[in-house]
């Protein structure tokens, strides 16, 4: 989870065109349906996901996301209802079918 906020996009050391089109089309409303974020190890490609995760739930309309409303601070705690997060478990290097099928049912 996002601990320090606001963020600048620019702390990422990945920083390139696609991320900041990435950002901005999030941020702008233009969500895409879906987004693969790939990237050799270290590159804040986790920092990412949950930067713009954080921002699609931020309650404010300026910079987002803020880290002081309601929805920034549920995020941070880990108790946004409206976050699911799947993730491979610490000795598996992907998600299993199992996982899925489960957040399926959850949703």
């Amino acid at each position: 989870m996002l601990k320090d906020c606001p963020i600048p996009l620019e702390t990422f050391r990945a920083n390139n065109a696609a991320v900041r089109l990435l950002v901005d089309d999030c941020f702008g409303m233009r969500i895409p349906h879906a987004a693969m974020i790939l990237g050799p190890v270290g590159t804040g490609k986790r920092y990412l996901a949950n930067f713009l995760a954080m921002g699609l739930l931020c309650d404010i309309d300026t910079q987002k996301p803020c880290g002081a409303c309601k929805s920034c601070k549920r995020y941070q705690a880990g108790t946004h209802s409206n976050l699911l997060d799947l993730t491979a478990s610490k000795n598996e290097k992907s998600i299993k079918i199992e996982q899925v099928r489960a957040l399926q049912d959850r949703l």
